[in-house]
């Protein structure tokens, strides 16, 4: 509650802030179940490449390059599906 309040305190957020203080997450999660069976206004998975190495100078093509992705899913997505 503390962060969603600081979070707010320089203006309106780009987006939602849902605070979900939810029961028995240290055995069988039926809190966080039953908010998700409520709320599901978190849209679409996320990608983006978070770490780009590779080439040496400004004027030549690199020998090689690697880029590491990180892929963001929400409920509903799996390995498969994505």
């Amino acid at each position: 509650m503390v962060a969603a309040a600081r979070a707010t305190a320089g203006g309106r957020l780009r987006g939602d802030v849902l605070l979900a203080c939810v029961a028995d997450e240290e055995y069988g999660s039926s809190g966080t179940e039953e908010v998700l069976e409520s709320f599901t206004l978190l849209g679409t998975g996320t990608v983006h490449a978070s770490v780009i190495r590779g080439g040496e100078e400004t004027s030549t093509h690199p020998a090689h390059c690697r880029v590491t992705l990180e892929r963001r899913t929400v409920p509903g997505e799996n390995a498969d599906g994505v």
